[in-house]
């Protein structure tokens, strides 16, 4: 992919999953073997339990992210 497109796909998952509370797009955009060993996550299915068991503390919190600076180049 290129950065450009590395850069879209950061946007599209930082928009739809913590701005929109949209997990269904986590299908799209994480590889089924994801695998974060820092959080004890393995595969798409126990990452995308996290972020919906997540998603109401955003919302109480009132949770928006903005990109003011993304930097893929080198």
């Amino acid at each position: 992919m290129s950065v450009q497109g590395n850069k879209a796909l950061v946007r599209r998952f930082i928009d739809e999953v913590f701005n929109k509370r949209n997990g269904d797009v986590l299908d799209e955009i994480i590889h089924p073997d994801f695998a974060n060993p820092g959080t004890n996550t393995y595969g798409l299915d126990q990452y995308k339990e996290q972020m919906s068991a997540s998603m109401p503390r955003w919302d109480a919190a009132g949770l928006h992210v903005t990109i003011e600076e993304m930097i893929a180049e080198g």
